[in-house]
């Protein structure tokens, strides 16, 4: 399950790890376990995403903190003092330039292990302040998890009247959870997801995307730069998860990230 690479050992350990997270409930798992320091500060960063704790921290001959949840494994690397959070496929990580998500097979230039072919220090998928902010009419949304990040094929992408591009992703098995009765009969079974004219691609950073139309307030342009996938493609996209009330559906809205992993 946990198969990390955070640090080199964790790789040689994943095996007692995933042993120590499945092993039965000791008296912290059974609700008096609690966070601290910097493993609070991310929990409350990306609650929906960590889950509650199993145990408390604890700490490796190395010195590296531990601490499994009931979504996974945080850890605190001593070598560069960063905190991190993985599911055992993707990794959240509290650095030197705020909170920033990767695949777990990743690492970004400033940790101690990366290699060439590292990712750049850009902004981090996961933004601060409304996470419905440049959305039209964000009072039809319910935010279930203001960051989520899915992976899935394109099925459909559509340019709609209110400058969205709407895409349609075949989530993997592993993520049909995140799916409700209103995406299965509504959305072809698949997960809708939003990218909002401020995300696009072609607008001057602070200024509106587009001129306002009647009712419709376009936001700010944020040069996120995101552009429409191509059908087929298998992407990763990170965003608030919301319940969109009108259609009754479950959306990534807006898209704050989006990476091509494999050509369709």
């Amino acid at each position: 399950m946990i198969a990390v690479r955070l640090v080199p050992i964790l790789a040689a350990l994943s095996v007692s790890i995933f042993m120590s997270i499945t092993k039965p409930p000791s008296s912290a798992a059974r609700g008096d376990c609690r966070f601290v320091l910097g493993f609070q500060t991310i929990h409350d960063l990306i609650p929906g995403i960590i889950g509650h704790c199993l145990e408390n921290e604890h700490h490796q001959a190395n010195g590296n903190g531990l601490q499994a949840t009931t979504n996974g494994l945080l850890v605190w690397r001593k070598t560069d003092n960063s905190t991190a959070f993985t599911d055992g496929y993707r990794t959240w990580v509290n650095g030197p330039f705020g909170l920033q998500e990767r695949l777990n097979s990743q690492r970004f230039c400033w940790e101690h292990d990366a290699t060439t072919g590292c990712l750049p220090t850009g902004s981090p998928p996961c933004r601060i302040g409304d996470p419905l902010t440049n959305v039209w009419g964000p009072d039809r949304l319910q935010v279930i998890n203001r960051c989520r990040t899915v992976m899935g094929i394109v099925d459909r992408v559509i340019p709609e009247g209110d400058g969205d591009i709407h895409v349609d992703l075949r989530l993997v098995a592993s993520e049909e959870n995140l799916l409700n009765q209103g995406n299965l009969s509504g959305a072809h079974g698949d997960l809708v997801t939003e990218i909002v004219p401020a995300d696009q691609p072609g607008c001057v950073v602070g200024q509106p995307p587009r001129p306002p139309a009647p009712g419709m307030n376009f936001g700010i342009c944020t040069g996120a730069d995101i552009a429409a996938p191509s059908v087929g493609e298998l992407v990763s996209e990170t965003g608030p998860l919301v319940l969109d009330l009108d259609h009754g559906w479950r959306e990534i809205h807006p898209v704050w990230g989006l990476r091509v992993l494999a050509a369709g």
